[in-house]
């Protein structure tokens, strides 16, 4: 796993704290899959707090002159994905995320604090 990865997983965390999502988690799945180096995931009031995350998350990205690979779903299903190749993204509402329930379809990958990626050096990001 990279450091870029770890980089830009902590830059994520930090946009999802600033916008108020609730229930992140962070999964480390590079050991248990090859499609990536992280999951976050997290949970969003309603339809314009989804809306709100889903677009810090895009300024995050043009920010750190990074794009994602592909994104899916919208405010109105209740979940929308990025990914950023190392790093995917969900964004839930509650019952949607209840329903896909990734934490126990992922329970093999490490879960680490979001306070881990918090207290990284903003200079690395």
């Amino acid at each position: 796993m990279s450091s870029d990865s770890r980089n830009l997983a902590a830059a994520i965390v930090q946009s999802l704290v600033d916008r108020k999502a609730e229930d992140i988690l962070i999964l480390e799945i590079s050991e248990v899959s090859l499609i990536a180096d992280y999951f976050v995931l997290c949970t969003c009031r309603s339809n314009p707090h989804i809306n709100s995350v889903n677009e810090a998350l895009d300024q995050k990205a043009e920010e750190l002159a990074t794009t994602w690979h592909r994104k899916e779903g919208s405010a109105e299903a209740g979940w929308i994905l990025h990914d950023f190749s190392s790093v995917i993204v969900h964004l839930f509402l509650p019952t949607q995320r209840e329903y896909y329930s990734l934490e126990r379809l992922w329970r093999d990958a490490r879960p680490t604090p979001v306070e881990a990626f918090l207290t990284q050096d903003s200079d690395q990001t």
